[in-house]
């Protein structure tokens, strides 16, 4: 002990008895994440994470109870991903821990798994073709009105995501050109916990310029000729699209499909995301050579 003392290695025992919500307690506060992630972080934590192992001391806490831990998931049904995720909390928390002189070793690092190969398949994304998109949009138009439609077309013909159409201003939209802007400060909009504020995107890598095709251009010179409002895809009243109330009552029911008074729509590509539409114009870029189709 005083060895290690000296070394700087030696672990007092008697930290690794902290409770792990305790350790969790002071160690959320200080994380600098992204609101969104937070709201993760905190959700993960308080559905699955603490309440397996939240009363336990972290120095008891053992690979194999985690190993069991995520089998136990898996069966009950939860996405590989998923359980993935919770393991990787847990896996940041204790490493910290480990950091900070509480325990030693952090249980749940990555290691080689012994047994059977696994024979989980991974699902292929689901993409679309031009002609679905354009089924979907007409479908999403019907029931959401043409800013519905023009938002749908101009996902899959731009690869851009939900938070980038939804911030982008009438200002970065150069139909002299033909082409629109991700401006890297306010180019996306964020949402979390009912609040939405305009931010930077993704990544420094989305902040982008983006040709865009002949038809498109018309189609949103159009739009624009009749639209009074500084962002291009806003609400009847101008506002920000909500992507939940959009999703639910726009999107999923041009997908897959719905019945409603005055509406009728049809099964296109069930599975198919907004992000789907993203996958789709990657897709095409690798079909085309680099080249989007366009509609004349």
């Amino acid at each position: 002990m005083e060895s290690d003392q000296r070394r700087r290695v030696w672990v007092d025992p008697a930290e690794g008895r902290v409770l792990l919500r305790d350790w969790v307690e002071r160690w959320l506060p200080v994380q600098d994440v992204d609101p969104r992630t937070r709201d993760n972080y905190e959700s993960y934590l308080r559905c699955h994470v603490l309440a397996r192992f939240g009363s336990r001391p972290i120095g008891e806490i053992t690979a194999l109870e985690v190993d069991a831990w995520r089998r136990a998931a898996a069966e009950a049904g939860y996405a590989p991903a998923t359980v993935s995720s919770w393991a990787k909390l847990l896996s940041m928390i204790l490493a910290d821990a480990v950091d900070e002189r509480l325990i030693a070793v952090n249980p749940v690092r990555q290691r080689h798994r012994r047994g059977r190969r696994c024979r989980t398949l991974v699902r292929e994304r689901v993409w679309a073709t031009p002609e679905q998109v354009l089924r979907i949009a007409d479908q999403a138009g019907a029931l959401g009105g043409d800013v519905a439609r023009l938002l749908v077309i101009t996902a899959a013909w731009t690869g851009c995501r939900w938070g980038e159409l939804v911030a982008l201003h009438r200002d970065n939209v150069d139909l002299e050109t033909g082409h629109l802007v991700v401006d890297p400060e306010r180019g996306l909009l964020h949402e979390c916990r009912g609040r939405r504020w305009l931010g930077p995107p993704k990544t420094p890598s989305s902040a982008r310029r983006i040709a865009l095709p002949p038809f498109l251009v018309r189609l949103l010179r159009r739009h624009l000729e009749s639209h009074p409002f500084e962002f291009v895809f806003t609400t009847s009243n101008g506002t920000w699209l909500w992507r939940s109330t959009f999703d639910r009552r726009v999107l999923r029911p041009a997908i897959d499909g719905c019945r409603r008074p005055g509406v009728r729509a049809y099964a296109v590509c069930p599975g198919l995301t907004f992000h789907g539409l993203r996958h789709s114009h990657k897709t095409w870029l690798i079909a085309g050579g680099g080249v989007c189709p366009d509609f004349g």
